[in-house]
């Protein structure tokens, strides 16, 4: 907008700038969070923008973080571990000696 017209500076113009960005997101979640904080211009608008999507990239990570932290260890039985019988037995068979 302020390329296209470059001595237009109305509150009329700031709305219309600020609008386009709003529509241009393609998000309507996203354009209606940052609409409910009623941005005053594009630049406000923006500024709106960068703040939500950096607070949501820190929350995306951290909820991951939390993934890992829950996963368990399952425990292999196959047929190429010792038994624990055996095991014990090749411990205490030296002891005995």
């Amino acid at each position: 907008m302020a390329l296209a017209y470059p001595e237009e500076r109305s509150s009329l113009a700031d709305r219309i700038a600020r609008d386009a960005f709003l529509s241009a997101l393609d998000d309507p979640e996203f354009e209606l969070k940052i609409r409910e904080r009623e941005p005053a211009d594009l630049d406000t608008a923006v500024k709106i923008a960068h703040r939500y999507k950096v607070s949501r990239s820190f929350v995306d990570a951290s909820s991951s973080t939390h993934h890992r932290v829950t996963r368990r260890v399952a425990e292999d039985r196959s047929e190429s571990s010792p038994d624990m019988s055996e095991l014990e037995s090749r411990v205490v068979t030296p002891e005995r000696q």
